[in-house]
């Protein structure tokens, strides 16, 4: 059983249902006709909706919309005979963009899921597989084995693909792989930095690498520098925030002596507004940043493209720092830094959680709410400052 709102949904002899009761206290069973329960959710929440998302009127009114578009989309292609068969490797993205359910708004992680297809579709292209169709689930998990080899996010890009084949209505020959989880780990561990390692980080970003030149030209293994890749991992190593929501910050997020922003909804985090204390050193960067910005007021305007990755590989290469016993060295280091420096300096861990957007624990956790002073006092002394 899984409730929802004013009711609950309910599986009876295969199929779900959504159950309430009625003005005389009686139970109602409305059939969804449907025996797959992300199907069910869907349908339940276009008649039930404005008490799944919270009683927010606008939010829910939005949503028809959304589900309104969709329709006229499936109509028209029910109309036109056109089937899950007829959708084309290249119109793939976009014909899924138009689907009931979208994982998210954000231009920077929608350019993140159709670089991560573009990856696949050209794999399934040389294999000469004509369209997602007729792709089999054997060659769906060779590819997700071959990416969990080099790739740590494997299985959520697996993941994704599993939504936009379900959502295309095609047969969805990724469940298995993700449900399997082709990592082989429940969870990723990220090892921490020392402040050297972060210096060093930062000043190969900085300074690039020249590898020397032939005939006039760079030789293979040129590293142009990349000032702006060295300020997105200074912010995030002074406040703890994820690549993403630090790539998304823009001058409507700083308040003062704080960042105040929104981070994206996740398992562990959830979602509410956060005040992050900026140091003099960050602060003076993030200043810098806000009066560079361009019309758009983002700080970090260009970091959604799709090398960031490996700049950020051939940055901690040169740095010297390397995966060990204590987990995977990435740009999440900075975070996994930035808790453990809290953690050794006596903070609390409810002070820590706001600021990282953790779910805190227990009823404790619920009620408890750090000040400014609390919070830029815990951050002043725990986090160094880089000097760079």
């Amino acid at each position: 059983m899984a409730k929802l709102g004013n009711g609950s949904l309910q599986q009876k002899n295969g199929w779900w249902y959504f159950v309430a009761r009625n003005v005389e206290g009686k139970l109602k069973w409305e059939a969804l006709h449907t025996n797959d329960k992300s199907e069910a959710e869907i349908r339940a929440s276009v008649h039930h909706g404005e008490s799944l998302i919270q009683n927010d009127r606008v939010q829910w009114l939005r949503s028809l919309i959304d589900r309104g578009e969709w329709a006229k989309a499936e109509i028209a292609r029910m109309e036109s005979g056109r089937s899950a068969a007829a959708v084309t490797w290249e119109d793939i993205f976009s014909t899924w963009q138009t689907t009931a359910r979208k994982l998210t708004n954000h231009a920077y992680t929608l350019s993140g899921y159709e670089s991560q297809l573009q990856v696949m579709i050209r794999w399934a292209v040389d294999l000469k597989v004509a369209s997602p169709s007729e792709l089999t689930s054997s060659q769906a998990r060779a590819y997700a084995t071959d990416r969990a080899k080099t790739k740590l996010s494997a299985s959520r890009e697996t993941a994704l693909f599993s939504r936009i084949w379900r959502d295309l209505g095609m047969v969805d020959i990724w469940k298995g792989v993700v449900t399997q989880r082709v990592s082989g780990k429940r969870s990723e561990r990220y090892r921490r930095l020392s402040v050297k390692e972060v210096i060093n980080l930062v000043s190969a970003l900085r300074s690039g690498h020249d590898a020397g030149r032939k005939d006039g030209k760079y030789v293979k293994g040129t590293v142009k520098p990349l000032p702006d890749v060295a300020d997105l991992v200074t912010v995030s190593y002074h406040t703890g925030l994820r690549r993403g929501d630090c790539a998304r910050l823009s001058k409507d997020n700083i308040d003062g002596d704080f960042l105040r922003i929104i981070p994206e909804k996740t398992a562990s985090r959830k979602g509410r507004p956060l005040l992050i204390p900026l140091q003099a050193e960050s602060k003076m960067l993030v200043v810098r940043l806000a009066k560079n910005a361009g019309d758009d007021g983002l700080l970090f305007p260009r970091l959604a493209d799709a090398w960031l990755n490996k700049c950020l590989r051939e940055a901690f290469s040169r740095a010297k720092i390397r995966t060990n016993e204590f987990g995977k060295a990435s740009f999440h280091s900075l975070r996994a830094t930035f808790i453990s420096s809290m953690d050794e300096a006596g903070v609390p861990p409810h002070v820590t959680d706001a600021i990282t957007g953790h779910a805190p624990a227990g009823m404790h956790g619920r009620y408890t709410q750090p000040g400014r002073d609390a919070l830029m006092a815990a951050v002043t002394r725990a986090i160094p400052q880089l000097g760079v």
